[in-house]
């Protein structure tokens, strides 16, 4: 494991958040950003597990805990 993934686009701060109180920050969103946006990785998440079922390497119908240490 180790490795670090990064996705950036659009600017830091944006007149609707400012005006609720939000922190203007100068720049744009680049991979060196950490955010709470955990919905993001939804569609990775996904992705990877239908690899896996492709594979044979998991099933669907399987439950999450014979996965889960």
């Amino acid at each position: 494991m180790g490795e670090d993934f990064g996705l950036g686009a659009g600017p830091r701060s944006d007149e609707i958040g400012e005006l609720n109180g939000g922190v203007h920050l100068e720049g744009t969103i680049t991979g060196e950003d950490m955010l709470p946006i955990g919905s993001a990785t939804k569609g990775f998440n996904c992705a990877a597990i239908y690899r896996l079922v492709d594979q044979g390497k998991i099933k669907l119908d399987d439950f999450a805990y014979i996965y889960i240490d």
